[in-house]
């Protein structure tokens, strides 16, 4: 069993990468950026932000089921 700061600390990297997918969206709304920038850049922003979150989401899924077949 990973101890007590292992696991607070994966709990934070999810709970920072939903953040970071929930900017993206917010960006990609308009609501996060001024109206003078270009749709087209307010677009790729957010896109850039929500697969970074989903990257960050799924590289700790990863880390953690490596880390629980190593513990069987």
């Amino acid at each position: 069993m990973e101890n007590k700061s292992q696991q607070y600390l994966t709990w934070f990297g999810y709970a920072v990468a939903s953040i970071v997918i929930v900017v993206g969206v917010i960006t990609v709304a308009g609501l996060l950026v001024p109206g003078y920038v270009p749709d087209n850049f307010r677009y790729l922003f957010g896109a850039v932000f929500i697969l970074y979150g989903i990257f960050r989401i799924v590289t700790l899924w990863t880390k953690n089921k490596r880390l629980r077949e190593d513990e069987e």
